[in-house]
């Protein structure tokens, strides 16, 4: 996914005429996809490829997302988290304002399969050793060495359709349970609640290809990253891990009668009563579910600078984690990770669904002017930023419902007019920008919690500037169709920020021009730039001046 300032110009055009075309006419298609299966207006492209024209940005110093990208993670406003195609974890936008790119080869899937009595067979699933960009040399001294990280990827492949993602793993000789994770969050049409949550679920539906009972095990780790997202900067912040602590969690479902287990990131000074929280603070979670099915392990700690093997000898020997939960608290310069582990043995020709959850509770949104913002989602579940598990939990008991709305809606686009499937993936994938737009949907200032929510989207990282008018025409049609509120929270600050005057002084960039900043009578060009004060400073854009600007 590209990331130059004219590729996101195009991406409001498109919204504008697909969005136009698809409305206005009703012919019926046909094909709905059947539940877990892969819709062919998904984008597809082999997990060990590289595109044959590879993006690059117009000019140097633009940001460079890479053309090795995948659908990102999250909700409106609360920042979203790319899996590239290969199955890393490497762009990160929680920080307000900010994209930062790093990879942590703690932060990964990893499955083993045991046919039978026969040894078991246990991949990292990532092709080769992870990086923010894939590298051909991997470093010589790497972490979780122990992990062997020999998955070829050969036969692999990577689809999406926003906003959701899957990832295809075809069963081999040695390996005959057919895996595919299907990841997605709950952005969903018409709903102003759970499409505010900052989740992921990674459902992993596996069928058994061979004629032997087969034992599966996914393991999911994260490195504990709590105050890695607080300040501006485009790669993995250093020497932040000071306080850093991991906890188990168990919680029995008495309605259910299954168990939630995971692993909660937090810090230990936001455990202590009375400590306030700035932005970056809060908690992480990872979450699995335990049935009479499946079996759900965990540990708590490791360390990620070492090789790793007290994670991977018994999941690699037992098919299980050890349930340690032992806890220490991070230095500056130790980092700490945890696990969880999801065990089912599969009958011959058996399909079986093992879903999985990852939830951060990072409340606080902050801009250069040091103002601090709730995000949407605390209406819900709290601003403590004590909530991760909780999160977690709502999505591993409603997935299912989530994931059939998003297909729903998939499907009432596709069926209204028969064009190439191309265009519809291009149509949703396009919309990735929603979530990855360092979007901001707040509840309020922290001074004035619940008061003038603000809804903001970039017109791109290299043009930072919220909601941009002569673009918001464009780009609005998407919320326009299926978030109105907040369509009408847009117009409704643009026409109060008419009849605002902000006395305060600017330059133009080229010619020195001074102006002030929001002349009264004008429509602003933009609600301000991450580095200022939005929504309260409009106008950062200085390449004019915006009063006499126009489209």
């Amino acid at each position: 996914m590209k990331t130059t300032h004219a590729i996101y110009k195009r991406y409001g055009m498109l919204f504008a005429v697909c969005f136009s075309l698809m409305t206005a006419m009703a012919d019926k298609g046909s094909g709905q996809t059947a539940p877990n299966e892969i819709p062919p207006q998904a984008w597809s492209w082999p997990m060990t490829a590289e595109p044959q024209t590879p993006a690059k940005p117009a000019k140097s110093g633009l940001k460079n997302g890479g053309h090795w990208q995948g659908m990102p993670l999250g909700g409106l406003g609360t920042g979203g988290i790319t899996r590239d195609y290969h199955g890393a974890f490497v762009r990160w936008t929680l920080k307000a304002g900010d994209i930062k790119f790093f990879c942590e080869p703690a932060n990964m899937f990893a499955v083993r399969q045991r046919v039978g009595k026969a040894k078991p067979v246990a991949h990292p699933m990532y092709p080769g050793y992870p990086g923010v960009r894939p590298l051909k040399n991997p470093p010589k001294k790497k972490s979780l060495a122990s992990w062997g990280w020999d998955f070829s990827g050969e036969g692999c492949t990577y689809h999406a359709l926003f906003p959701k993602a899957w990832n295809e793993y075809p069963a081999t000789s040695k390996e005959p349970v057919a895996m595919t994770c299907e990841q997605f969050s709950p952005v969903l049409p018409n709903n102003y609640r759970e499409s505010s949550y900052p989740v992921s679920v990674f459902v992993w539906h596996l069928e058994n290809t061979s004629d032997q009972p087969v034992e599966t095990s996914i393991l999911f780790s994260m490195v504990n990253m709590v105050g890695w997202f607080d300040q501006f900067g485009g790669g993995k912040p250093g020497r932040a891990n000071a306080g850093n602590v991991n906890r188990a969690v168990r919680q029995v479902l008495p309605e259910s009668g299954g168990t939630f287990k995971g692993v909660v990131f937090e810090r230990e000074s936001s455990i202590q009563a009375g400590h306030a929280l700035t932005e970056g603070d809060g908690q992480f979670c990872i979450l699995a579910k335990e049935s009479d099915r499946c079996k759900v392990t965990y540990l708590a700690s490791f360390e990620t600078n070492g090789d790793g093997r007290e994670a991977w000898e018994p999941f690699v020997k037992n098919g299980a984690l050890s349930d340690d939960e032992t806890a220490w608290v991070c230095g500056p310069s130790r980092q700490v990770a945890g696990a969880v582990c999801a065990t089912v043995t599969l009958a011959p020709g058996e399909k079986l669904s093992v879903p999985m959850a990852l939830a951060w509770d990072l409340p606080i949104v902050a801009f250069g002017s040091g103002r601090e913002h709730w995000r949407q989602y605390t209406k819900y579940f709290g601003r403590e930023g004590r909530h991760a598990r909780e999160i977690a939990g709502e999505a591993l008991s409603n997935w299912q419902d989530w994931s059939r709305k998003i297909d729903a809606w998939h499907e009432s686009v596709i069926s209204r007019r028969r064009v190439p499937d191309w265009l519809y993936g291009m149509l949703f994938n396009e919309a990735y920008l929603i979530v990855d737009g360092y979007t901001v949907w707040t509840d309020g200032t922290l001074e004035h919690p619940g008061e003038d929510p603000f809804f903001g989207i970039i017109e791109c990282p290299d043009y930072p500037f919220y909601c941009t008018l002569d673009l918001w025409v464009y780009g609005s049609f998407i919320f326009a169709e299926y978030w109105p509120e907040l369509e009408k929270n847009v117009l409704r600050r643009f026409s109060r920020s008419i009849l605002r005057e902000d006395s305060y002084l600017r330059r133009v960039t080229s010619t020195g021009e001074k102006y002030i900043s929001n002349a009264a009578g004008p429509a602003p060009h933009d609600f301000g730039q991450p580095e200022e004060d939005p929504p309260f400073s409009c106008n950062s854009y200085t390449h004019r001046n915006p009063n006499r600007w126009k489209d």
